[in-house]
């Protein structure tokens, strides 16, 4: 983007922080309402992130529990702001050239992409031209707490932990994008992250929220592509979409990102002519060439950025998909279960990437190193069981495909 565009966008400060819309019997216990609506506006300023932490826990603690049963979670936003970080102050040097910080001050939001209660970040489209979008990382309209797995999740580790290892992520990969510029097509161009105050209902309070800015990816989100449709997918258009995948997935990792929640709600699947890749392409099995479309990784909240470990060869060149997406890994256990995936795994990745001179030759190193680890951190289940499933048209699927699957997409 240019820096002309940029500075379209951007305005000078001549509004307050936006209000919430408040009745005059507002309940201290109650929220707001969500402020990230068509036309508001924030004024932002540059912030530098806290380091993410390693083995860091959003789990609530018997502390965050009893304080949960007697305080509102705006009442508690208060008492947990997000984690400090030297702000950067307007008019400064910035690493991300694309939005002059000098030019940086009233965030306009164009369209709520995907603004909820009850979800962990805030999607908002901005930008002159719609071509930018921003995450809130808001712990204030964070999913309600509820028992998974016989624990709890606390907002505001939650809204830390996703905001430190994105920024962290976003800014491992433009270095190495930087380097290696055919890799750039996997992720949104990034923007940096920025601090912003939101009023209150409460006299003079206000609240302190991060976000971040990043490229608007136009195109089809493969959480609403349903490979188990009837008729399902055609075979050959799932592979040449899995294939997409282990390839982006494979060029990130190159850069040291281990993205742990590699899933449809994730990628986006891209054409190049139009800028969107139709799903009738994919429904009629006409999409059967990864050249007909691209595909872009989101949401790199989960992530980890790998220390100490080999993650390419001397040549910057990726490790093999036959080690990282070997069928004792977790991910591609998943999408065998959501349905994406129904031919020999192992035999496939053969196929695909045995003689491939984009990834490091395997080596007896490499092998150990990669396939050692997962042996350790997986057991290997087991065979899956299969069953007849009149809803899959007959098709053997697992029996867990079911439960499993709804906490996937």
């Amino acid at each position: 983007m240019a820096h002309s565009q940029a500075q379209k966008f951007w305005q000078s400060p001549t509004q307050q922080f936006v209000s919430c819309t408040i009745s005059a019997c507002f309940d201290p216990m109650s929220k707001p309402s969500i402020p990230y609506v068509e036309g508001a506006t924030f004024e932002v300023r540059r912030h530098e992130p806290p380091q993410p932490t390693r083995g860091s826990s959003c789990i609530a603690n018997p502390t965050d529990m009893k304080e949960q049963q007697r305080m509102s979670l705006l009442e508690r936003c208060f008492l947990h702001p997000p984690l400090p970080g030297p702000a950067t102050p307007a008019g400064s040097d910035s690493e991300y050239e694309s939005v002059p910080s000098s030019s940086l001050s009233l965030l306009r939001i164009l369209k709520p992409i995907s603004v909820h209660d009850n979800q962990a970040a805030q999607i908002i489209l901005c930008g002159s031209g719609g071509d930018m979008i921003a995450k809130f990382y808001d712990p204030l309209y964070a999913a309600t707490p509820t028992r998974e797995n016989d624990i709890f999740a606390d907002p505001f580790r939650t809204a830390d932990y996703s905001y430190a290892h994105e920024t962290a992520a976003y800014e491992a990969l433009t270095r190495f994008a930087a380097r290696h510029p055919h890799i750039s097509c996997f992720f949104p161009r990034y923007y940096g992250s920025y601090t912003c105050e939101i009023s209150t209902p409460l006299a003079g309070k206000t609240r302190t929220v991060r976000l971040i800015l990043m490229e608007y990816i136009e195109g089809t989100c493969l959480s609403k592509v349903d490979p188990t449709q009837i008729p399902p997918l055609p075979q050959d258009g799932r592979k040449c979409i899995m294939a997409s995948i282990v390839n982006a997935e494979s060029a990130l990792s190159a850069g040291g990102l281990n993205h742990r929640d590699l899933f449809p709600r994730n990628i986006i699947l891209r054409g190049y002519l139009g800028g969107r890749a139709g799903l009738a392409a994919v429904t009629t099995g006409e999409l059967k060439r990864s050249s007909d479309f691209s595909v872009v990784v989101l949401d790199f909240g989960r992530s980890d950025i790998l220390h100490g470990k080999r993650c390419a060869d001397d040549q910057g060149r990726p490790i093999s998909p036959i080690l990282r997406w070997d069928r004792r890994t977790e991910i591609h256990i998943d999408w065998q279960l959501l349905g994406w995936v129904d031919w020999d795994w192992q035999a496939w990745l053969e196929q695909q990437w045995k003689n491939s001179t984009t990834y490091a030759p395997i080596t007896e190193e490499l092998r150990k190193t990669w396939l050692g680890v997962y042996d350790r951190q997986f057991t290997v289940p087991p065979p899956v069981p299969l069953r007849k499933n009149k809803e899959t048209d007959g098709l053997e699927v697992p029996v867990m495909l079911k439960s499993r699957s709804k906490i996937l997409r």
